[in-house]
């Protein structure tokens, strides 16, 4: 083997273990907590919330945030129509009829998560239950986009 296939080859060498190191590194270092298992570990500390009711608090966010998944889902589909007609004119009555569709989605998601919240206080201890919901609901109870929705929605006559 001349000089040349020797460099070669330790270059590859190298190459191949600095790889190696970076892949067992990435895979080996603690994985950074997701946005959902910062918010919970806030509630969790903000509330006072014991381990018991913790564990039931994760296991329904974890359910929850599949359903708003799908909830979200649900109102991107009824919004294209939407954003489809605003290229194409359409009558009146079409675009308030697709208003109130994505309104009622809208309305459904918003029931939803504030049922959610009342679970979730439910399980925590009564006073901090109660200041929860104090302090979560009005954020929540009546959104920009859904007051957007309201404002647009004509009645059909």
């Amino acid at each position: 083997m001349n000089v040349r296939e020797k460099l070669f080859f330790m270059a590859l060498a190298v190459i191949i273990l600095a790889y190696s190191a970076h892949e067992l590194v990435i895979h080996l270092r603690p994985k950074p907590p997701s946005p959902q298992e910062i918010g919970l570990e806030w509630l969790r500390q903000e509330y006072k919330i014991p381990d018991e009711a913790y564990g039931k608090i994760a296991r329904l966010h974890q359910d929850y945030f599949l359903r708003c998944d799908e909830m979200c889902a649900t109102m991107k589909r009824a919004h294209r129509p939407l954003i489809q007609r605003s290229r194409n004119p359409t009558s009146r009555e079409q675009k308030s009829a697709a208003l109130s569709r994505e309104k009622a989605v809208c309305e459904n998601c918003l029931d939803n998560m504030v049922q959610h919240l009342r679970t979730v206080a439910a399980l925590m201890p009564p006073a901090e239950g109660e200041r929860f919901l104090a302090d979560i609901l009005p954020e929540v109870i009546n959104p920009p986009e859904l007051q957007k929705l309201r404002s647009q929605v004509t009645p059909l006559q």
